[in-house]
């Protein structure tokens, strides 16, 4: 499944701060959306660590500007190019493979034993 994020919330992932509107709603949306969990607190710098990977993966420009950018209290300037280069959305896939390709690759069905 394919779902648009808001840059803002992709940058909140990637820099370890909430440069979002949304503050850590966003960041946390997406992260639930891209591992198909609802993580608890305790486990989002693990989920957002993971992520961050899967998104400069798919992103691999993404990085080069957020690696020019770490550090930098001037988000705001920074987002606004980040939208000329982007758009104001990205869009992710969640990570999880389906339950087909799981059944597929170990010969079990989902849920129980075959």
């Amino acid at each position: 499944m394919v779902r648009k994020f808001l840059l803002a919330d992709v940058l909140s992932v990637v820099l370890d701060k909430p440069v979002s509107a949304s503050h850590y709603h966003g960041m946390w949306d997406l992260l639930n959306f891209v591992t198909e969990k609802d993580l608890p607190a305790n486990q989002v710098p693990s989920a957002r660590s993971r992520c961050r990977e899967y998104i400069f993966n798919s992103y691999p420009e993404l990085k080069k500007a957020s690696e020019e950018t770490y550090g930098s209290d001037n988000f705001k300037v920074i987002l606004e190019k980040l939208k000329d280069d982007f758009g104001e959305y990205l869009e992710l896939e969640s990570v999880q493979k389906p339950r087909e390709s799981v059944m597929e690759q170990f010969g079990v069905r989902i849920g129980g034993s075959l």
